[in-house]
């Protein structure tokens, strides 16, 4: 019996190991996918910001700074492009992205500033019902 009861606990163990280990091999994947996406920024290249910070977000959408990011890319895709209506559906995806980073941690102050931020940004184009 004292047998069969250490067994179980190794496999119980074993078990939470292999879970806490994945959990946290995804959180380092997804930390260096951000600061290729923070890096890909600064030097302007959009695109690739944007395909790291989703990439980042796959493995760890809990993370609310990394969908704060992928607002501020959305914002600065938004400012290079002309179409009004691109750029009107960029603010709403950036909207929206902060208000995932608001709900996955609501005392988040940062969050919370970037998402009152997109609010605000909305109302200014005129999607007042987003922006309330």
């Amino acid at each position: 019996m004292p047998v069969l009861q250490i067994a179980v606990a190794v496999v119980l163990a074993s078990v939470l190991l292999g879970f806490t280990f994945v959990k946290n091999v995804n959180y380092a994947l997804a930390e260096l996918r951000t600061t290729s996406a923070v890096s890909s920024l600064d030097g302007g290249e959009l695109e690739m910001a944007l395909q790291s910070i989703n990439g980042a977000i796959a493995p760890a959408s809990d993370v609310g700074r990394y969908h704060v990011i992928r607002a501020k890319n959305l914002n600065q895709v938004r400012a290079s492009i002309t179409n009004n209506s691109e750029r009107n559906q960029l603010a709403i995806e950036a909207y929206e992205a902060n208000g995932r980073a608001v709900a996955s941690n609501p005392f988040d102050l940062f969050g919370r500033l970037h998402f009152a931020e997109s609010a605000l940004t909305l109302s200014m184009l005129g999607r007042s019902k987003k922006g309330d």
